[in-house]
């Protein structure tokens, strides 16, 4: 086996095992995990979303009596809509379209893990006269260990491995 060869597969093999990288499942369900108002109330819940096809499945937010009353945003009173007021943000808003609820993050929610509430982007209103800040909290995906294979990229690692055994015993036969 010439070097070219040699190298050529190499470079075969490299690429196989570069393009067997694992991928989120998508959507992600979130949990809200400690969100407090500045009036000393809270909201709770989760939602489950793509958020690289901006779309959502499902969302259960409450939130506890407060400046505000409290209020169960769910597919039945309302609807979710991304980029309301950033790139990484979205809003539910209830049907009459006078009860708003808007999370906003530093980053979109596009991997499994722990993501910190922009505060400066993310509060609840009433016909946005009455306001309540978010002042602390964090999501949490409810499935971190959401990375699987692609088994596409499974089927190309097979030969590669295959391959650099070859180079290997090819490369010991022409030392010898």
């Amino acid at each position: 086996m010439t070097k070219q060869m040699l190298r050529a597969f190499m470079g075969v093999a490299l690429i196989s095992v570069l393009a067997a990288r694992p991928v989120h499942a998508s959507p992600i369900t979130w949990n809200l995990s400690g969100v407090t108002f500045d009036d000393g109330t809270s909201a709770t819940g989760s939602f489950t979303i793509d958020w690289t096809s901006k779309t959502w499945t499902a969302f259960d937010v409450a939130t506890q009596a407060g400046k505000l009353p409290a209020l169960d945003y769910t597919p039945g009173n309302s609807g979710l809509y991304f980029n309301g007021y950033g790139p990484n943000s979205f809003s539910i808003i209830d049907s009459a379209a006078h009860r708003y609820i808007t999370f906003a993050f530093d980053q979109p929610l596009s991997a499994p893990g722990v993501y910190a509430i922009n505060t400066a982007g993310s509060w609840d209103c009433n016909n946005c006269g009455t306001f309540r800040m978010v002042t602390g909290g964090s999501v949490t995906s409810l499935s971190p260990s959401a990375s699987v294979p692609e088994p596409s990229s499974l089927v190309l690692v097979l030969p590669a491995i295959g391959m650099l055994g070859l180079v290997r015993r090819k490369r010991k036969q022409l030392e010898s």
